[in-house]
């Protein structure tokens, strides 16, 4: 009996340590079930979390997107909607617009802008398109933007008001207006298909995006004598960007043109025509264009002709007059050779240049020619008379003569 209920003691304590094993692990397992589920949770919150961040950039980026293309297209409509609101008869507006043009070609500048401001109360946008281009003129760069900009706001010379407009942007660095404006009139030049100067424009907005090509072709379209000079002007910048020199000369030829003497200069140097180089120079200098620059590049024009003293003269009249100043526009260094220091150096560009140099290599040979090159006349001269001395047993007076004829020889 005694063993049996220990049997029975001993099934009951492992029955009971089983049962509390079995729960604990139950336990356990729960504990790590909940664990993972918030794991799990927490990553898809942050997912979702995530996605609806992305749908909202993007649909806030497209309404900015959409905002700002309506609000380009609402400055065209507002542009072509409107109209001048205050008008003149066009004979007295012409007359009053040649007066200013008049004045500021005269040189009285100030009078000139002030007559285009007192235009602006008859005609705003006739006026101050006027007033903008005097303005660009005078480099008055800012002020020229904003005559413009009331030009293109009432809607009239948009296309050429927005081209001006570009470049005044461009004299102030300011690039991202500079697009802003040359756009602008790309997007009115189907205005102008019926002006004498469409292709002037359509040059010039191609020029300035960088479409060479094109603005040639458009270039050599124009017949209007008023803009001739002009688009020569352009024509022979884009072919000397180009490096087609020939070409530019030949379109400032075509206008002989005092103003053009320095460029021509230039483009004449450049193709190695130093005689046409330095005339060019000296004609711009006569008519005073230019006058620092020109006297530099004839020092360098008289200096490539080999012209030293000349080049010395000319230099040295620049310096006492514009001192350092002139180095600013030609940064010249002028250096001392190193092999005129240096034998060494010296005998070995001298071997170099022997050896590479036929002309100086016949030089040197004809140099020294007197002392090898003999007199075959005086030679055989020598030769007969110590022939004629050994006839008559002469024969010490024999050898002297063919010794003669020998060193001669």
């Amino acid at each position: 009996m005694a063993q049996e209920e220990k049997e029975e003691e001993i099934v009951i304590i492992e029955d009971s340590d089983g049962i509390e094993d079995d729960q604990e692990k139950q336990e356990d397992t729960k504990e790590s079930s909940k664990n993972n589920s918030k794991i799990i949770f927490i990553i898809l919150s942050a997912i979702v979390a995530l996605i609806l961040f992305i749908v909202i950039f993007i649909i806030i980026f497209k309404k900015e997107d959409d905002k700002t293309l309506s609000t380009q297209n609402t400055i065209v409509t507002d542009i072509e909607n409107k109209t001048n609101k205050k008008k003149i008869s066009p004979s007295k507006l012409e007359s009053l617009i040649a007066k200013a043009n008049f004045l500021y070609q005269k040189g009285d500048k100030e009078k000139a802008l002030r007559l285009y401001q007192y235009i602006a109360e008859y005609s705003e946008s006739i006026s101050s398109y006027n007033l903008g281009v005097a303005r660009l003129k005078n480099k008055q760069y800012k002020e020229a933007i904003k005559s413009f900009n009331k030009a293109i706001a009432n809607g009239q010379n948009v296309c050429v008001s927005a081209i001006n407009a570009a470049v005044a942007s461009l004299h102030l660095k300011k690039y991202k207006d500079f697009n802003y404006y040359i756009n602008l009139a790309d997007s009115f030049l189907n205005k102008e298909t019926k002006s004498p100067l469409y292709h002037y424009y359509y040059a010039l907005i191609n020029f300035y995006k960088h479409n060479y090509y094109e603005a040639l072709f458009a270039l050599e379209k124009i017949n209007n004598k008023q803009y001739k000079a002009e688009a020569n002007h352009l024509k022979a910048k884009i072919y000397a960007m180009l490096e087609s020199n020939f070409n530019a000369i030949e379109s400032l030829e075509d206008l002989s043109l005092e103003d053009d003497y320095f460029k021509k200069g230039l483009l004449y140097a450049r193709v190695g025509d130093l005689a046409l180089a330095k005339e060019s120079f000296l004609n711009s200098l006569d008519n005073g264009i230019e006058p620092k620059l020109s006297k530099m590049a004839i020092s360098l024009t008289q200096l490539k002709l080999g012209d030293i003293k000349s080049a010395h003269n000319t230099l040295k009249s620049i310096y006492e007059t514009y001192q350092n100043d002139i180095f600013t526009y030609f940064p010249i260094k002028v250096t001392l050779k190193e092999s005129l220091f240096n034998p060494l150096l010296a005998q070995k560009e001298f071997r170099k240049r022997l050896k590479d140099d036929s002309k100086t290599i016949l030089s040197e040979i004809f140099y020294f020619s007197p002392y090898k090159i003999f007199n075959a006349n005086k030679t055989i001269n020598y030769i007969r008379k110590a022939d004629a001395s050994i006839f008559v047993d002469s024969i010490e007076i024999a050898k002297g003569y063919l010794k003669k004829s020998v060193s001669i020889s």
